[in-house]
């Protein structure tokens, strides 16, 4: 464990931009917790302003793009009318501190099954099982717990359940704009939505590709309920025991939607 929090902290200046730039939003998140949905439908928005087309899993990149890898934000799209959101998905460090920041986070259980899921399909790590799973300090329970306890020490972040959003699209990102201080068009936000959903995601998928993949069969947008299956109740109450104190405290900071 000490080991762990050594890397996070040499590791936490390389996970910042390098200059600070006021037209972007630090979008935190835990991994598998609606950080592409979210990402795709802003860069939609985005692209509505900039005159953009198509919004695709190469565009995203520069639309929303992920700081590791481009702490330069080097063509990275900008417009006065919205912002660009800065994907992360590390813990929550000084460099953070002058940005503002959308904390999207979700429940769980739902978020360690998918996050097995992609891990085991997708990245092609090896785990003995989905208990294993949880109790690695570097992906499991200990890691969302200290994840979300560093973002919520942050005085200006916007948590927001993705729970909540996905069911609630028009509003909830209507409120999270004018939060941030953008009023985005209906007919804007509308098309956005549209264009984000998971049938019109996962062709674009599977017509353009993702770069960002290591599995090229890897389902990462459809439906994966099949694949998934059951979670078994101890496993699912053993996740909930062991969450439900700070996923509480998320709920209760949350934004309205």
């Amino acid at each position: 464990m000490i080991v762990d929090y050594i890397e996070r902290f040499v590791r936490g200046s390389f996970e910042v931009p390098k200059n600070q730039d006021f037209s972007c939003v630090v979008l935190a998140s835990f991994p598998k917790s609606g950080n592409t949905w979210f990402r795709f439908v802003t860069s939609n928005i985005l692209a509505s302003f900039a005159k953009i087309d198509p919004v695709d899993f190469h565009s995203i990149r520069y639309l929303s793009p992920e700081i590791r890898g481009n702490r330069c934000l080097e063509g990275v799209v900008k417009s006065e009318k919205a912002p660009t959101f800065l994907k992360t998905h590390f813990y929550n460090v000084s460099g953070f501190n002058k940005y503002p920041v959308v904390v999207l986070f979700r429940e769980p259980v739902k978020t360690f099954q998918s996050y097995f899921d992609y891990m085991k399909n997708e990245q092609g790590k090896s785990y003995k099982g989905f208990l294993p799973f949880l109790n690695s300090p570097r992906v499991g329970i200990d890691s969302w717990l200290y994840f979300h306890d560093t973002w919520m020490r942050h005085k200006d972040a916007v948590f927001v359940s993705y729970d909540e959003l996905i069911k609630n699209q028009f509003i909830g990102l209507k409120t999270i704009y004018k939060k941030l201080g953008f009023e985005i068009d209906d007919e804007v936000l509308e098309r956005a939505i549209i264009a984000s959903s998971r049938e019109n995601m996962a062709r674009i998928e599977k017509e353009s590709g993702d770069p960002s993949k290591k599995n090229a069969e890897y389902n990462f947008v459809g439906n994966k309920d099949g694949r998934h299956g059951q979670i078994e109740d101890e496993i699912r109450n053993y996740i909930l025991s062991s969450t439900s104190e700070v996923y509480q405290k998320l709920m209760n900071k949350r934004l309205p939607l």
